[in-house]
């Protein structure tokens, strides 16, 4: 199947992008400047341009058996000027229906039974108190409430099987909400909004990707659905989730004032009540996997105190030659920063007895030496598992860290190999260890993974050309 995609860079674009991918899926991307894209989206597309106030080329929807639409200017980023206000207009309301011209358009080049699925916001609702809203309920009073209307208004219109998704407050550690408030209640300056007494209606990132396969792949499904877990939370059930699962207090309450001042204009939605249900997608017979706040939390935060750092990478090769580049140990040399003055010592099996360094194996134990900021380092690693070609997992028994686990994941995809580092780490010493050389560590965190990814890169690039586009 091919798919179209708007909003690829996104959270839940790429989230989205990288199930149908593993899936066997193609993908199409429209995009402001196709050039840029490989930085932002590392998954095999072809991508076409979609300028600002122009519309996108016919020739992209050659194909196409679904219209995925998540494109638009942020609505909670930044304050709400008369100039982001536009934007966001411009960018739903008007951007939605260049989309739509061009997509009837080509209607004849389309899949047969093709479908659009287009996002729209719980922000439809504005505030209503305590009231449960079912998709039935009506649309409130405000700005962001109108500017909803009126983007489904445009989606609406079109001619295929539509299914309009009003989205909650989607929940992951990979950008969105999550790592915007993570600082504050790890520093233990969090608390409830206002009294905590307003409703948030949230969703994990896996349950809204899973919504967004459903919606295209199940030919019942057509017009509006909420698109939240089944069970909302009040902000002060998602302040105690939140702070109980890192297993620190968030007791200083923010008064409305304080929120009014800080966010201007958003604030009212910031502040607002939305207590939304999946009705309809209940009804249909979705199964969410996480139906509460605090399933949610349970499985983003696998421990107290952990930061996460998660990088896909597209290389140019075959499942078998990747892995087997990383089944010697010796290359971990070619992959790091030369600052870091890294160097492997020697290898040994879990007994202390030696052996080769570039034939790992699960159990193996790997000494290192580096240097950190010009402080000599000793670090040592095991190989938890082992299952090539599809991945493995080294876990820091001795260094500088309080936690270091490192899965490395590896899938086959059209045109190479799928690449996914997911890092979890923890600094000694708990809140003072962090509040001390926290930022410094995760900026050179995130510089090691720039820097490893581009001799990666390179590596692959020089045995097989350049990188699938």
């Amino acid at each position: 199947m091919r798919v179209l995609l708007t909003g690829a860079t996104g959270v839940i674009g790429r989230a989205l992008a990288r199930e149908l991918v593993l899936a066997g899926h193609e993908l199409a991307v429209l995009t402001r400047d196709p050039s840029r894209l490989p930085d932002r989206f590392p998954y095999p597309a072809q991508a076409f341009p979609w300028p600002e106030g122009g519309s996108p080329p016919v020739e992209a929807f050659a194909g196409v058996a679904a219209v995925v639409h998540l494109a638009g200017e942020p609505l909670g980023e930044g304050r709400w000027t008369e100039e982001k206000k536009a934007k966001m207009r411009r960018s739903r309301v008007e951007g939605t229906r260049e989309l739509l011209q061009r997509l009837h358009e080509a209607r004849g080049r389309l899949a047969e039974d093709a479908v659009l699925v287009s996002a729209s916001a719980i922000g439809f609702y504005g505030e209503q108190g305590q009231r449960v809203l079912t998709e039935e309920a009506a649309r409130g009073d405000g700005f962001l409430p109108e500017l909803c209307e009126d983007w489904e208004r445009e989606s609406a219109a079109c001619t295929l099987r539509t299914v309009i998704l009003r989205i909650g407050v989607v929940l992951t550690r990979e950008g969105g909400a999550i790592p915007t408030m993570y600082p504050a209640f790890r520093a233990e300056i969090a608390g409830p909004l206002a009294g905590g007494r307003q409703w948030m209606s949230c969703i994990h990132l896996h349950d809204m990707v899973a919504i967004l396969l459903a919606a295209i792949s199940s030919p019942s499904w057509s017009g509006v659905y909420n698109a939240v877990a089944p069970e909302p939370a009040t902000n002060a059930q998602f302040t105690r989730a939140f702070s109980g699962r890192i297993q620190v207090p968030a007791v200083l309450p923010v008064p409305a004032l304080a929120v009014r001042v800080g966010f201007g204009e958003v604030a009212i939605e910031v502040l607002a009540s939305h207590r939304v249900v999946p009705a309809r997608l209940l009804a249909a017979g979705f199964v969410f996997k996480f139906a509460d706040i605090e399933a949610i939390f349970e499985d983003l935060f696998e421990g107290p105190g952990e930061d996460l750092l998660v990088r896909d990478q597209l290389l140019p090769g075959p499942i078998h030659e990747v892995f087997g580049f990383f089944s010697d140990a010796r290359n971990l040399e070619r992959l790091t920063p030369p600052w870091l003055h890294f160097e492997v010592l020697g290898a040994s099996d879990a007994d202390g007895a030696p052996r080769p360094a570039d034939a790992v194996v699960e159990g193996m134990l790997l000494d290192y030496r580096l240097r950190l900021h010009g402080v000599p380092v000793s670090w040592r690693t095991r190989i938890e598992r082992w299952n090539p070609p599809f991945g493995f997992v080294d876990t820091q028994l001795q260094g500088p860290y309080a936690l270091w686990h490192h899965e490395h994941l590896f899938h086959e995809v059209a045109g190479g190999t799928l690449m996914r580092d997911r890092v979890r780490y923890k600094l000694p010493l708990g809140l003072p260890g962090r509040l001390v050389a926290g930022g410094w560590v995760d900026s050179d965190v995130v510089g090691i993974f720039d820097w490893r990814k581009k001799a990666i890169l390179e590596h692959f690039r020089g045995n097989h050309g350049p990188q699938p586009a």
